[in-house]
Formats: C-alpha cells, sequence, structure tokens
C-alpha cells in the first residue's frame, strides 16, 4: 500500500503495542524480524509498550487496522486484520477526499 498509496500521500505504520514477547524474545524485534521477512522494510514501527496508542484510539483487540485520515480521526477501523479489498477501497476513498 505505501508503493501504491505513497505518492496520493498515504502513509503506513505498524504500531507493536505487545508488552512481552511470547517466547522469551523482545516483543520489538519478533515484530522487525515480521516485517523483514514480509518485505514490509518501507513501513515505520512504533513501540507503544506504554501503551498510549492502544489508550487513544480505544483498541482492546490485536491486531486492529485503522485508517486515520489527514485530520487525525479513525474514519474506519477492523477489530482484527483488515481485508486487502475493503482496506483498500477505504484508503481510497480517504485519499479522495
Amino acid at each position: 500500500m505505501n508503493h501504491q498509496y505513497g505518492p496520493h500521500g498515504l502513509f503506513v505504520v505498524l504500531i507493536d503495542a505487545s508488552a512481552e514477547g511470547r517466547d522469551g524474545m523482545d516483543p520489538f524485534s519478533n515484530l522487525r524480524n515480521v516485517v523483514h521477512d514480509w518485505n514490509l522494510d518501507n513501513l515505520a514501527i512504533l513501540s507503544d509498550r506504554e501503551g498510549q496508542a492502544r489508550s487513544m484510539f480505544e483498541i482492546t483487540r490485536l491486531p486492529t487496522t485503522l485508517v486515520i485520515d489527514r485530520h487525525r480521526r479513525v474514519v474506519i477501523r477492523w477489530e482484527g486484520l483488515a481485508p486487502p479489498a475493503a482496506l483498500a477501497t477505504a484508503v481510497k476513498s480517504v485519499l479522495d477526499e
């Protein structure tokens, strides 16, 4: 999505909201490994161990997918992973505003 919509103003961020790793590893390291393995190296990764983003966006389930507009309003959310076609439609509608 960054490649397709980045020139139109889309910015994709992964937020690591995990407090501790399940396998004893640092959870941020686990997320970085997933990003690398899935060839998503062009995405920003932010740590939210203090829970500020989780609180601000009222996230109760991980993963949660949010589409946030230019005015920092959540315009659509999925509790879980967003279906790719629905996510693309939502992003396009926000960029067309």
